[in-house]
């Protein structure tokens, strides 16, 4: 039985048994909707997500190969980006960096930085000039990178010198257009925050732990205040942290005090400066979100089947609510989770192989999502653009 097919007989075998189980209640009745509505979960309760994950359909989504002549065994994050023409980049790499750009007809790919061993932790934004600013990993040298094209012309700098420094980045521009970066600072198991001044970088520790710093995701307000998730793996700890910069201070919090919790964070502020994350809950096995509602962290279960919710990544629309890509481990797909304003409603992107790991997800000016993502048994970088909703 090849693999697809065994996924469809999987999750025939689940359907049944939970139809059988969940009787002539309400929720089984539903089972006809394409896209049957869940309420948020905060308990184990995973009956509602089962049977509308397993009826959704895929016939919305446009999913085509961006970069199939590099061979990537080791690709690891990448970031996607839309221009002001609405036309989605991606920055990407691990032996060099490099950057895709879809010109309407086809993908565009050209090599940010020829140097050896970089490309890793590629984070990307795009300023009202359609300037291209990414910030990535040297692995050779241990060093946060920073690379900015403007025109067709690259100018390509190392941001701190020192070593051991620049996993995990993720990069924002403010209202000047200028690059504010997170990264780690593994030498010391710091995270840390750099600010570019017009002139140099002005650089800060934003938690000294001890250890702390991976998966790291930036965002910043109306104000220009960098708001930042990240995850605490000090042992005992294993959970996920939030630090905001208050104009004269960091405030930090513990976002979700279990164990083993934060891993693959993503974060977006709205327009009302509130921030919404998405991370794994490697306990339970979950997608969770989060988000403040100006008093209070508002924590829910988007996705409880089997192993899921790793690699996440988060767009907010609008109205506030929610866009998240993600891995599904069990399965080996790509999935897509939205926030209705009152229910999660999943999706399948792609089946085909083991794809799905370190997506990336941002939203058009029409509010469409477009998700890159890696395919490991072509190993191939994708992309996905949905068009409508149903």
């Amino acid at each position: 039985m090849n693999n697809l097919n065994s996924k469809f007989f999987r999750r025939a075998l689940f359907f049944i048994f939970f139809l059988l189980l969940a009787g002539s209640s309400s929720t089984a009745l539903a089972t006809g909707d394409a896209e049957n509505k869940l309420q948020a979960q905060t308990n184990k309760s995973y009956l509602p997500v089962i049977i509308h994950k397993y009826h959704t359909q895929n016939l919305t989504w446009k999913i085509q190969a961006v970069d199939q002549s590099h061979i990537f065994s080791d690709m690891g994050n990448h970031s996607i980006a839309t221009s002001n023409n609405g036309r989605p980049c991606i920055a990407y790499g691990s032996d060099r960096l490099y950057l895709a750009c879809y010109d309407g007809i086809t993908w565009k790919i050209e090599t940010a930085d020829n140097t050896a061993n970089v490309g890793k932790y590629a984070s990307l934004a795009i300023d009202n000039s359609g300037n291209i600013h990414i910030s990535y990993y040297n692995a050779a040298n241990k060093q946060l990178k920073y690379a900015k094209r403007t025109g067709t012309t690259w100018a390509v700098s190392t941001v701190e010198t020192t070593t051991d420094v620049g996993m995990y980045t993720s990069i924002a521009l403010d209202s000047d257009g200028y690059p504010h970066i997170t990264y780690m600072d593994e030498g010391h198991d710091y995270l840390k925050y750099a600010r570019w001044t017009g002139s140099r970088w002005n650089i800060q520790t934003v938690d000294s732990g001890p250890c702390v710093g991976t998966f790291t995701s930036l965002a910043l307000d109306s104000q220009d205040h960098p708001h930042i998730s990240y995850f605490d793996f000090m042992p005992g700890n294993q959970n996920l942290k939030y630090a905001q910069w208050t104009g004269t201070a960091w405030d930090k919090q513990t976002v979700d005090i279990l164990d083993n919790i934060g891993k693959y964070n993503s974060i977006a502020v709205d327009r009302y400066d509130n921030p919404h994350i998405s991370y794994t809950d490697e306990t339970h096995d979950d997608l969770k979100y989060a988000y403040w509602n100006g008093q209070t962290w508002v924590i829910m279960v988007v996705d409880g089947v089997d192993f899921t919710g790793a690699y996440t990544s988060i767009a907010v629309d609008g109205l506030g609510r929610a866009h998240i890509a993600y891995y599904d481990i069990t399965a080996a797909d790509l999935n897509y989770a939205r926030w209705t304003g009152s229910a999660w409603v999943i999706q399948t992107i792609d089946s085909s192989g083991d794809v799905g790991k370190y997506p990336s997800i941002t939203l058009d000016f029409a509010g469409n999502p477009n998700i890159s993502y890696y395919d490991v048994t072509k190993q191939d970088l994708k992309f996905a653009i949905r068009n409508q909703y149903p």
